[in-house]
Formats: structure tokens, C-alpha cells, sequence
């Protein structure tokens, strides 16, 4: 039997795509950059196994407190970390 659960990323990738509900409140805050900032947010969780443990839900509210305060998640950055 085939395990067919998605794992944190894969899960984070579908609720972020292009024209879905989530994606269009990041472009409200985010505008032009919204693209980046969500892989931004995509490839911290996918080199963090830490992060990869936790609700891509919990993890889209920090990223988008983040967002609201115009700070980058991008962990080369140390702007804001995702926790």
C-alpha cells in the first residue's frame, strides 16, 4: 500500500500556487514580490527538518506576520525566521 500523504512542502506548494485564496492575501501585502517571498518561505521549511514537522497552516500565519512586516524569511537574510 502506497503512502499517499503529502509531506509539509508538497502540501505548502499547493495551498501557495498561483490564484489560490492563499496566494492572493500574500499579493495583497507582498505585490510584485509575492513570488519570491513564497519560495522564499517554501525552501526554508524544505532545508529545515524541524520545519518540515510542523502545520504548513501555522507555518503560512508566520510567514504572513512576517510578510505584513515587510521582513524577508529567507534564512541567508536573517531578517526573520519562521518558528
Amino acid at each position: 500500500m502506497a503512502n499517499t500523504q503529502l509531506t509539509t512542502v508538497q502540501q505548502l506548494r499547493q495551498l501557495t500556487q498561483n490564484g489560490s485564496k492563499v496566494f492572493g492575501e500574500f499579493e495583497r501585502i507582498m505585490k510584485e514580490r509575492t513570488p519570491q517571498f513564497l519560495s522564499s518561505v517554501i525552501t526554508a521549511v524544505n532545508n529545515n527538518t524541524s520545519l518540515q514537522a510542523c502545520d504548513p497552516n501555522h507555518i503560512l500565519k508566520c510567514a504572513m506576520d512576517s510578510a505584513s512586516l515587510g521582513l524577508d524569511v529567507n534564512p541567508n537574510l536573517g531578517l526573520a525566521s519562521l518558528v
